[in-house]
């Protein structure tokens, strides 16, 4: 999988999470890190590299997702392969 792809399966993963039954702050959270990683992905998809500013954004976004189990498949995802 590209890396242009792991960012598509983060935004997906992120909006499915956000549409399932999270409170409302929780939904605003995972709706940012969706739009976050589908940016990144564009940015890839465009020929462009990572900088260590945007890897950073990604992971505070990261961060602030409340869901452990969530949190982590992403990290995993993103980070870990």
């Amino acid at each position: 999988m590209t890396t242009a792809e792991k960012f598509r399966e983060a935004t997906k993963a992120c909006e499915h999470a956000s549409s399932s039954k999270a409170a409302p702050a929780d939904k605003k959270v995972l709706i940012g890190a969706a739009v976050l990683f589908a940016q990144v992905a564009e940015h890839i998809e465009r020929g462009n590299f990572l900088t260590g500013e945007i890897l950073e954004r990604c992971r505070i976004a990261i961060s602030l997702i409340g869901d452990d189990q969530m949190r982590r498949k992403i990290e995993v995802l993103l980070f870990d392969a």
